[in-house]
């Protein structure tokens, strides 16, 4: 673990400590996440985590919200879903949590939603772009990010304008990967081009070379890369070694540009990331130039990160619904006004929520990792 993400891990447990122990429990929003702390995305999941906590100190510090304070409770799932379900019961039925924001993975929170469902505790910003959870009917669940949907179709329109015919995919044999090769069949049988090869690992038993060497025999000419965290770069890594030629290489906004440069190295040059989050070096827009001033102020020094200011966008559309809610902030009060929030502008980012359309943005941009596992648009 890199000095970086020890420090954010002392700042939380500062942090929790301190406002539950010093402000009165009828002064506090508890706002709870069940976040892989641990595991093959935790490198990922410390910066969601950062960035949350980066918005909701700055609130803190300006007197909280109606008088509240903001006590940002994260459990650690390591990324399983059964954990995760329990992490959220613990945080809604023991802590009190108004609400839920930033829950990470598909079938984390798909196993999480029966619990979220029964006891109508909104859940905003889950870290997913699974059509499967914008198709659950009759849930308190509000998106922030773009689609998969969305983001395979920006890969595949960017493909064919390069001149690529022949797309293989790889993915992880869980709830990400199953979604990415759904909807990757689907966009490619619309487009009339050719799915030439299909390579899966489990990521609890992965061998990462047995699944590159079957996609290098098809000698696909693009690799979507239906996975996350350090899967990613070990898939990458593993496709390098076997030489030849090198396909153009797409992956999914979920990815840390950052956290693979540092695994991967130079090997990460050249991958095509889709984003639905604006670039941290477009100080052109208010909500960049926000989360920058923030975290110069509270960690000087630090490298801006896309993840970050991903979960720091997303708090500050979640505090503005709260401030709307009125006081005291109740789940039902906040479910109603995240409904009637409608179009919001969020520094230069926009999103749209009503009772019917919860799926926020529909943001999507390409863009390509360079030197240090900095992204180049």
């Amino acid at each position: 673990m890199n000095n970086f993400l020890r420090f954010v891990l002392a700042l939380l447990l500062t942090h929790l400590t301190a406002v539950s122990a010093q402000t009165p429990a009828d002064r506090r929003l508890v706002i709870g996440s069940s976040m892989p702390l641990t595991g093959a995305f935790a490198e990922s999941a410390k910066r969601l985590v950062s960035g949350s906590k980066l918005y909701f100190d700055g609130i803190n510090r300006a007197g909280g919200i109606n008088g509240q304070q903001i006590d940002y409770q994260v459990l650690d799932d390591a990324f399983e879903p059964e954990r995760a379900a329990k992490n959220v019961s613990e945080l809604i039925s023991e802590r009190g949590a108004v609400a839920l924001i930033g829950l990470t993975g598909t079938n984390q929170i798909l196993a999480s939603l029966p619990v979220v469902k029964k006891t109508a505790t909104p859940l905003f910003g889950p870290f997913s772009g699974s059509p499967v959870l914008r198709k659950e009917k009759n849930t308190p669940v509000f998106h922030v990010r773009a689609s998969y949907s969305d983001e395979i179709q920006r890969m595949i329109d960017h493909a064919k304008a390069i001149g690529v015919r022949r797309i293989g995919i790889f993915y992880t044999d869980d709830g990400l990967g199953k979604v990415v090769l759904a909807e990757l069949k689907i966009i490619l049988e619309k487009e009339n081009l050719e799915l030439v090869g299909i390579s899966t690992t489990s990521t609890l038993d992965a061998n990462f070379l047995h699944a590159a060497m079957d996609l290098w025999r098809n000698n696909p000419e693009a690799i979507i890369v239906g996975a996350a965290g350090s899967h990613f770069g070990k898939f990458v890594t593993a496709y390098k070694s076997l030489g030849g030629r090198w396909p153009q290489i797409y992956g999914l906004s979920v990815v840390d540009p950052g956290t693979l440069g540092a695994q991967i190295s130079e090997s990460a040059r050249g991958i095509i990331l889709t984003q639905v989050i604006p670039s941290v070096r477009n100080t052109a827009l208010p909500i960049v130039r926000e989360y920058l001033a923030a975290l110069a102020k509270e960690m000087p020094g630090a490298e801006p990160n896309v993840f970050e200011l991903d979960a720091f966008t997303t708090a500050k559309i979640l505090v503005e619904a709260m401030r709307r809610a009125g006081k005291p902030v109740s789940r039902a009060s906040l479910i109603n006004s995240l409904e009637i929030i409608g179009k919001y502008d969020v520094g230069g980012f926009f999103v749209f929520l009503t009772p019917d359309i919860r799926g926020g943005s529909a943001f999507v941009d390409l863009a390509i990792i360079g030197d240090k596992g900095r992204l180049r648009y």
